[in-house]
């Protein structure tokens, strides 16, 4: 779990003040490791016409190199 705020103490339009978080876990499918991620975030102070919240998900795959295991199912 992840939780973010960002706060910018010079004045100009391009500054955007955000609070917000996430979070995300490696999953195995058979022999395949996914990093899934998903984030979001409240844009309290932005710029004009800039969006009120934003968000992000992440897909990640991992290619493993011939002969290695991730995330062993043995303890």
């Amino acid at each position: 779990m992840v939780f973010k705020y960002c706060l910018n103490i010079k004045k100009s339009r391009s500054n955007i003040q955000f609070l917000g978080g996430g979070f995300g876990r490696f999953v195995k499918f058979d022999r395949h490791v996914v990093n899934l991620s998903i984030r979001a975030y409240y844009n309290g102070i932005r710029p004009d016409k800039q969006a009120e919240w934003s968000t992000r998900l992440q897909i990640q795959y991992f290619f493993p190199k011939q002969g290695k295991v991730f995330l062993s199912t043995n303890n």
